[in-house]
């Protein structure tokens, strides 16, 4: 007897990666053992190699990768490949296509570990003991609980297991990825997997700072890969680099580097290879290219951590979409895509301009989780909130006139806020903790450090007044 499969199914979602590309990211992780026919398999992983890696897969450029050779009696490659092409359903087939082959690749493998242990029970000399054959068949059923796993159904103590052993493994590091900070450890902890972390704050706070030196200090001992729609990946690693040297990122940036600053640079990019950091820059990347690629890499090498700066710069999943609706959408497919990849994901998310105006007002209270951009929505899915408050940022962009009342309590607090970062823990799911911590920004290293400048105490802050204005 035949194995379960559908070629129907298979071919059908063939046809639609080559015609419309972006399947490949919306349909999760699909192996090519997935496939009955093992020619459908090897395509399925040539189309997805190729989207993934940004290229396009269309019947005619996959001939060059293809010999046009007999692949079903006289059936050419190419032949095929354009009656794949032809008989494409349409895109909103594809998920269910996608399910339809991995329901028939789980029975099959089912029905395989069952002629396996029916030939194992029948042939088995009666000197073997009939307990051992059981063990063998419990062995085989544990291999097939995985595939069975992924319905979302867990015993309770199998779930246990996991944590004992992590708890077993985990030594006087404890469980999670450090984040080198320490404030920012004492707050909230070691990054925890499935979970999504909010990083909010005003423009110039330093929050896709935070979120790239976060993914860094992961890096050093995983790998992590931040997605940043907002900013070129150039300027990240310029800061990057300009944080390691002391080098100033703007004169990174203006190539105005003298030649030992150069040597410091080339040797500090030359430390910083074996760091599995990567970065995507693709402009308004859409949910399912980022679940697409997040699968790839951690298929092709492992992925311990993801960055998305930030949550604003993601496509609508429908143009239709209003901007809340979209974020909604969007906010609950990361929190999946940590969930299925057991992984953390930190998104960066921006204030709203109202917020942004009362900040302004003095004395520049600190942000609340009510100051993000539709923060009911943000709230709704994030495990932990975090806001990043500098309050320099806001006090230099609202000096007030000579004249005002407040202008003297301005100047002190300028003095004693420089290089100040203050981390706010908004939010975290299931409680324990709410807090400020204090950190130090190295403006032109862009930046955090774990300990911020040390306060002028009152009676030197006149002799600073004056040194500032001679």
């Amino acid at each position: 007897m035949d194995l379960p499969s559908n070629l129907s199914a298979e071919r059908g979602l063939l046809g639609l990666a080559l015609t419309h590309n972006a399947v490949v990211f919306e349909v999760g992780n699909l192996e090519k053992a997935d496939f009955s026919e093992a020619v459908n398999g090897e395509l399925w992983d040539l189309i997805r190699d190729k989207v993934e890696a940004g290229g396009v897969a269309t019947a005619a450029l996959l001939l060059f990768d293809v010999q046009d050779a007999p692949i079903f009696g006289e059936l050419k490659a190419s032949e095929y490949l354009a009656r794949l092409e032809a008989e494409a359903p349409p895109p909103s087939a594809a998920t269910e296509l996608a399910h339809t082959i991995r329901e028939a690749a789980r029975r099959a493998r089912g029905v395989t570990a069952c002629r396996h242990m029916e030939r194992l029970f029948t042939d088995s000399p009666v000197s073997v003991p009939t307990m051992e054959l059981f063990e063998k068949l419990e062995e085989a059923m544990a291999a097939l609980r995985p595939s069975l796993a992924e319905a979302g159904i867990r015993h309770a103590p199998a779930i246990g297991d996991v944590i004992l052993e992590r708890l077993r493994n985990a030594g006087e590091q404890g469980i999670g990825l450090e984040l080198g900070l320490k404030p920012v450890q004492d707050l909230i902890g070691a990054l925890q997997p499935g979970r999504l972390y909010i990083l909010g704050g005003s423009p110039g706070s330093g929050k896709s700072a935070m979120a790239a030196q976060l993914l860094a200090a992961v890096a050093q001992v995983g790998t992590s890969l931040l997605f940043t729609p907002e900013m070129a990946a150039e300027e990240v690693v310029e800061r990057q680099l300009a944080a390691v040297t002391g080098v100033g990122a703007q004169q990174i940036e203006r190539a105005m580097v003298s030649n030992p600053e150069f040597e410091r640079l080339f040797d500090a990019n030359d430390a910083l290879r074996p760091a599995k950091f990567f970065i995507d820059d693709t402009s308004k990347p859409s949910l399912a290219m980022i679940r697409g690629k997040a699968l790839r890499k951690q298929r092709m090498g492992g992925l311990d951590a993801i960055g998305i700066d930030h949550c604003h710069y993601l496509s609508k999943p429908d143009k239709r979409m209003a901007e809340f609706d979209a974020l909604d959408e969007n906010l609950e497919g990361l929190k999946g895509l940590a969930k299925d990849l057991r992984i953390p994901i930190i998104v960066v998310c921006q204030l709203g301009t109202e917020a942004l105006r009362d900040m302004a007002k003095w004395p520049h209270r600190r942000p609340t989780q009510g100051d993000l951009l539709y923060s009911g929505i943000v709230e709704r899915h994030a495990d932990v909130i975090l806001m990043i408050h500098r309050p320099e940022y806001f006090l230099l962009r609202n000096e007030p006139a000579a004249s005002d009342r407040n202008k003297a309590d301005w100047d002190t607090r300028v003095i004693q806020m420089k290089g100040v970062a203050e981390l706010i823990l908004a939010k975290r799911r299931g409680g324990g903790g709410y807090g400020v911590r204090r950190l130090g920004f190295e403006a032109d290293r862009t930046r955090f450090t774990n300990d911020p400048p040390k306060l002028v105490v009152p009676d030197l802050l006149q002799a600073a007044f004056e040194a500032a204005r001679a």
